[in-house]
């Protein structure tokens, strides 16, 4: 899924980062398409760490303070300029859906020994 959503951050870095959503980012938002791009970066070095497992820990709660920055730097200030209803009901579920997102990753993190890698995990298995 982190690989995923990581090529839809290349594809289209112009939409607000994080879960990918067809929401195109404001222009008063400083580096639009830098946002996208850092977060497409982070979403693949973590999705690969976890299929290598190699530094999946490490590498994922970045990807989960990442995340978290996006929703505190881009999404939290949306949601606090929208002032129509229906741009304050995507402000709050932007916000929401990423910081779900963000907790999802900060668990998976928490779940990855500290120090593994797959082939020790399937021995320890057999």
């Amino acid at each position: 899924m982190l690989v995923f959503y990581a090529v839809e951050h290349f594809l289209h870095p112009e939409f607000t980062p994080g879960v990918p959503l067809p929401q195109a980012m404001p222009a008063w938002i400083p580096m639009r398409a830098a946002w996208g791009y850092v977060t497409g970066i982070m979403l693949l070095i973590s999705g690969v760490s976890l299929l290598a497992g190699k530094y999946a820990r490490a590498s994922t709660t970045a990807l989960g303070i990442t995340v978290t920055l996006v929703v505190l730097c881009i999404n939290t200030p949306m949601l606090a300029v929208a002032t129509l209803p229906a741009e304050i009901t995507t402000g709050v579920n932007y916000v929401a859906d990423t910081m779900l997102f963000a907790g999802m990753i900060f668990s998976v993190a928490a779940a990855v020994p500290l120090r593994s890698s797959v082939p020790k995990l399937i021995e320890a298995a057999a």
